[in-house]
């Protein structure tokens, strides 16, 4: 989770479950069955347990890159 806040420049939020991308998986499995009504009633599902911080020691050296692989993969967060 640090590389990923040092390469973008933005906290990250950890999951508190180790299984996060497990959870998402079930939680849009509920969506598409109709179980759920909202992507937005993901939230009550998403709890995290800390917020890492991007580093400045790190974040300088990754910008670039990072903006140069947005550029690449044509993402419109560049």
């Amino acid at each position: 989770m640090q590389a990923i806040a040092d390469a973008t420049g933005r906290p990250v939020e950890v999951s508190r479950v180790a299984e996060g991308a497990a959870l998402g998986a079930a939680f849009l499995g509920r969506l598409a069955a109709g179980l759920e009504s909202s992507i937005a009633d993901a939230a009550r599902w998403a709890s995290t347990d800390r917020i890492v911080e991007p580093s400045a020691d790190w974040a300088g050296p990754t910008k670039e890159r990072y903006r140069r692989f947005l550029a690449l993969s044509g993402s419109k967060l560049a």
